[in-house]
Formats: structure tokens, C-alpha cells, sequence
């Protein structure tokens, strides 16, 4: 069970991932900044049968991670940023446009992602739908800044 929520971290690099590639938006120059970001993900809601009640409640904690964003990350868009942390996940939907985003993803085992948000150059704010299989639901909200250059 751990392995499968493990996801919603994942979903945080995602999230950066598809706002990072500013070909898809309406406006030039619209992705994300490169920079230092710093990333929170919190689950709100968890539908999981059979988990213990210490476990439900350590994945409801928030989780902080800090990412450099690289010029060459934010020039290669998502497909690449997914790829290269392994998570196999393909996007079925991708839209982003006037700073809304609206995004589905398929992953291995059964699991199945929507992501809707809002986003600017600097900051992001998003709400992700996991699903896996019929047996595991998951709401989270990642919310994310530019905090100042890598290093």
C-alpha cells in the first residue's frame, strides 16, 4: 500500500514537469521559471480500505521537497521530466492555457491521475485525483514557489 501512495510525491515532480514547458500555453514565455523551487504536497482526502489507521495518518502529514528546475528541464517539457523519474506514467489529456491546468495521466498498475490547478511563471497551486485500481482514491494538493536561483 505504501508503494502505491508513494505517488503523491511523485505527482509534486509532475506537477513542475507539466508546467514547465511552455509550448503548450497561450502566452510566450509562460512556463515555469528555472530556479529553486520549494513543493508541498498534502493529502486531503484518502480512501483506502484495509490501511492502518498510523499509516493513514503519516501520509496526511504535508510533505516539503525543494527542486532546482534547471534551464534545460523547463526547455524539455513533461514528457521528458516523467520519463526520467521512472514512473512510466503517460499523459492522456494536457492542458495548459491563461494560466489554468487540466491534465490526466495513465501509470502502470491500474493507476489512473487528473490534475487541475492554476499556475503563473513563479508559483503553482493544483489538486490531484489518484486512483488505483478500485481499491485506492487519494485527493492532494501540491502547492509550489520559485524561491530564488539554484545552488
Amino acid at each position: 500500500m505504501f508503494v502505491r501512495s508513494s505517488r503523491c510525491v511523485s505527482f509534486a515532480a509532475a506537477c513542475i514537469a507539466v508546467l514547465s514547458m511552455p509550448a503548450h500555453s497561450s502566452a510566450a514565455g509562460a512556463g515555469l521559471q528555472p530556479g529553486a523551487w520549494l513543493i508541498e504536497s498534502r493529502v486531503r482526502e484518502l480512501d483506502a480500505p484495509g490501511v492502518p489507521a498510523l499509516l493513514a495518518k503519516t501520509l496526511a502529514r504535508p510533505t516539503t521537497v525543494r527542486h532546482c528546475l534547471t534551464a534545460e528541464e523547463a526547455a524539455q517539457g513533461p514528457e521528458r521530466l516523467l520519463s526520467a523519474g521512472r514512473s512510466g506514467c503517460r499523459y492522456t489529456k494536457l492542458h495548459l492555457q491563461d494560466g489554468k491546468l487540466d491534465a490526466s495521466f495513465q501509470c502502470p498498475g491500474d493507476t489512473h491521475a487528473e490534475m487541475t490547478g492554476v499556475y503563473t511563471q513563479t508559483s503553482f497551486r493544483a489538486l490531484n485525483r489518484l486512483r488505483t485500481g478500485a481499491s485506492v482514491a487519494v485527493v492532494a494538493e501540491v502547492t509550489a514557489r520559485r524561491h530564488g536561483d539554484c545552488g
